[in-house]
């Protein structure tokens, strides 16, 4: 029975008598010493020595009377000591946990020495990645806290299941409370304005049914005052699919809100001296138009240069209207624009079609559509994008019958709509370029326009919170997009 314990030992076991002889080996040695069988194991110590090299945890060298065979012969009992070793003539190391303990007679003298061998050199490595993981954690962890604090944000933490809400230290200096307060669902919205508690609840409960991310802003009421606060958060779920916990960012962004409240006054303010000069223009050009065209009549016949001179000078008056009437289109257009009702996209795809009938006929073109979404728009201005990137397809044609196909698709918060068409086409380093005010690519000679349509879709795109790019190759066709922001609270 001890002779099956023995053998079926995991630890490596050596038993050597007094003079450093080895009597016994198990084939856990065996195996962990690399020698083919116990007839192949050295006969003693000193043997084993000439094989193996053997150190202190810390690479220090170790003598023989620090053995922990010498120091068992001694009487003493050695548990847990980590000796390196290595097969002499190789690199590696191996790291190992030794104990040692002396056998006695019935008279109590020393007559053996049993050594158990544990090899942990896997154990140490993952001991080693552990430390090196947990050093780099609190590095993160110093680099998140300092971004905590000059970001003016703070992290939090729900569990859906037990209700209960944990705040970090700079969450509870965000919202100007001590920590020594207990955080608490019913604490976080009596922190919010009261015009945007339901706001904040909805979209919390829509993120929770989807499981998905989130980014609000929201008004809190503070002990100094009204802050403006951004919550970004992720909802995470059990292995189930089922919503277990959220958890995010609150940053401070007060003193974003007061730059984009200056900038959109000023931006009113600018529109509206565009919109006042252009209108006051109006009149003292086409004065100019129709005196100048009087002015040839009554003066009668006039050489070609004379008369060259005189429709030079009515086509760039004429030119010139256009372009200010294009500029208070741009004015009327782009002030104001405020999202405020649920607007069927495939109604806005039909008016857009209605309005450009004759073009479309005229050219033959095909314009289809799949199933457009409902989203939070002002009509008006998002008919004119329709009207305004279709249009420009059926105008920007190749030789080929134009073939425009509008299309969207929802991604990370957003809806998509692309216009995709089979005309022209732009080179992409032009990709900017197109959507300023009077850029264009073509001669007025080429095609019609005052070159403001682009940068017409472009404003009205981002007043409703999107952005607007293009996809195009020469001579293939343009793909126009443009983004619409889901509105969590439809």
């Amino acid at each position: 029975m001890l002779e099956t314990v023995f053998r079926s030992m995991v630890d490596a076991v050596i038993m050597l008598d007094t003079m450093g002889n080895i009597v016994r080996v198990n084939p856990a040695a065996v195996a962990l010493y690399g020698f083919a069988d116990e007839q192949d194991f050295p006969k003693t110590l000193a043997e084993l020595s000439e094989v193996f090299e053997i150190r202190f945890a810390d690479g220090r060298e170790i003598c023989p009377a620090q053995w922990p065979l010498a120091r068992s012969l001694q009487g003493e009992v050695v548990r847990n000591v980590e000796l390196m070793v290595r097969r002499k003539g190789t690199e590696q190391w191996s790291t190992r946990e030794h104990g040692s303990a002396p056998v006695r007679d019935e008279q109590g003298a020393i007559t053996h020495v049993v050594i158990t061998v544990h090899d942990i050199t896997e154990q140490k490595k993952a001991e080693e990645a552990l430390r090196t993981a947990n050093a780099e954690l609190e590095r993160i962890g110093r680099i998140v806290r300092l971004a905590h604090l000059t970001a003016k944000s703070g992290a939090w933490e729900w569990n859906l299941e037990t209700n209960e809400l944990i705040w970090t230290k700079e969450y509870f200096q965000l919202v100007q409370l001590e920590p020594s307060v207990r955080p608490t669902v019913e604490l976080f919205y009596s922190l919010i304005h009261p015009d945007d508690r339901e706001y904040i609840r909805r979209n919390l409960e829509d993120a929770i049914a989807n499981a998905s991310e989130f980014v609000t802003d929201f008004r809190a009421v503070l002990k100094d005052g009204v802050h403006w606060l951004e919550r970004r958060g992720q909802v995470i779920t059990d292995a189930s699919g089922r919503a277990c916990q959220v958890v995010g960012i609150t940053t401070d962004v007060t003193d974003r809100k007061h730059l984009e409240t200056a900038l959109a006054r000023s931006n009113q303010e600018l529109e509206r001296f565009a919109y006042a000069v252009s209108h006051d223009l109006k009149a003292p050009l086409r004065n100019i138009a129709a005196f100048v065209k009087l002015l040839s009549r009554k003066v009668g016949d006039l050489d070609g240069e004379s008369q060259e001179w005189m429709r030079f000078v009515v086509e760039n008056t004429e030119r010139m209207q256009r372009m200010i009437e294009a500029l208070l289109k741009y004015a009327r257009v782009t002030h104001a624009v405020k999202p405020q009702a649920l607007v069927d996209c495939n109604v806005v795809f039909n008016l857009a079609l209605e309005a450009l009938r004759t073009e479309i006929y005229n050219s033959g073109a095909v314009v289809s559509a799949e199933r457009l979404p409902t989203v939070r728009a002002d009509q008006e201005r998002l008919v004119l994008l329709f009207q305004n990137l279709i249009g420009n397809a059926v105008k920007y044609r190749g030789k080929r019958r134009p073939e425009i196909h509008v299309a969207a698709r929802q991604s990370a918060g957003e809806w998509i709509f692309s216009f995709a068409d089979n005309g022209i086409g732009i080179d992409m380093r032009y990709r900017e370029r197109i959507f300023d005010v009077f850029r264009r690519l073509h001669g007025s000679d080429q095609y019609e326009g005052a070159g403001i349509g682009l940068a017409l879709c472009k404003r009205i795109a981002e007043a409703h919170g999107g952005r607007m790019w293009v996809e195009s190759a020469p001579g293939v066709g343009s793909t126009f997009l443009f983004s619409v922001p889901v509105d969590s609270r439809d």
